[in-house]
């Protein structure tokens, strides 16, 4: 087997924390309790008639 490869570390291709909030729809890093609010929804009877959905938390960065 070959050599296992090396994770990268400190990689150039990820944006700046703060470049990353410009680019979002809501102006914000998110939260765990925004994660969360969404889960609560998903798992109570509000949700009951929601099926195969995909929900993106992501403050509106995949708008862009």
């Amino acid at each position: 087997m070959g050599q296992p490869s090396k994770v990268r570390q400190g990689a150039h291709h990820r944006a700046r924390p703060e470049d990353q909030i410009a680019r979002q729809c809501v102006p914000r890093r998110g939260q765990p309790e925004d994660v969360a609010a969404a889960i609560t929804f998903l798992a109570g009877p509000s949700a009951s008639f929601v099926t195969g959905q995909s929900l993106h938390i992501d403050g509106g960065w995949q708008l862009h």
